[in-house]
């Protein structure tokens, strides 16, 4: 089954909560059937901690308004699909937070005094890291030894590394992709990754310059970083 959402509001007074009813159209087209039905929808969400039991009412043209299966009697695959999208939403929003907060966080990054070994609230600059590492590779401020030791030491178990590699080889493959590359920025971003030892998944990377090679663009830094042989 498809679900195309043709609009919505909410059901409630005007500035209404999203906590509160929502309502609006949608066409639903079934698997092997041409055409699609066409249902005006109806949302009452549950309470914070208790997100599966809100309801949706549907009903096509001329029906009357029928309530559909609450969402905690759907098999555990759907239960398990509700449980993904949020889980997935959450951490992207999160990241984007962190992102954005954490780019002057290399520059407040103070050297270490003699005997220290590890930065004050060390827990919460650890909670940092990966925005952290971002922040470095995509940045161009100059960094020092216990920086670079705190974003680079023995991560490859860090809870934040497949996310972080996934999302770095996403961003170099879309400026591989670019009319016309900026190959210093390119460079310099996998040269401080490198730098770092940060895990590289460049699968991505690798193919998208392959690419641009068989159209003429190229660039022979790039290719060496990269893993190509020059």
């Amino acid at each position: 089954m498809e679900l195309t959402v043709l609009g919505g509001e909410e059901a409630g007074e005007k500035g209404a909560r999203r906590s509160e009813s929502q309502a609006g159209a949608a066409v639903i087209r079934w698997r092997h059937e041409t055409g699609g039905e066409e249902v005006s929808w109806r949302w009452e969400p549950s309470g914070p901690e208790t997100p599966f039991e809100g309801r949706m009412w549907r009903s096509g043209p001329g029906d009357e308004e029928g309530a559909c299966v609450p969402a905690e009697c759907l098999p555990w695959e759907k239960r398990q699909e509700i449980a993904d999208a949020w889980v997935a939403r959450c951490e992207e929003r999160t990241w984007e937070s962190l992102r954005d907060r954490a780019r002057c966080g290399p520059q407040l990054f103070q050297p270490f005094r003699e005997g220290q070994v590890r930065q004050t609230l060390a827990y919460d600059w650890e909670r940092l890291w990966s925005a952290m590492v971002w922040a470095w590779i995509t940045g161009t401020g100059e960094g020092h030894e216990d920086l670079l030791r705190y974003l680079g030491h023995d991560r490859c178990d860090h809870a934040d590394c497949v996310r972080l590699s996934a999302r770095f080889a996403e961003l170099l493959g879309g400026l591989l992709r670019e009319d016309a590359p900026d190959w210093e920025r390119i460079d310099r971003m996998l040269e401080r990754a490198q730098g770092i030892g940060m895990v590289l998944d460049l699968w991505e990377a690798q193919n998208a310059y392959w690419v641009r090679t068989a159209e003429g663009v190229a660039n022979p830094r790039t290719a060496e970083l990269l893993g190509f042989s020059v």
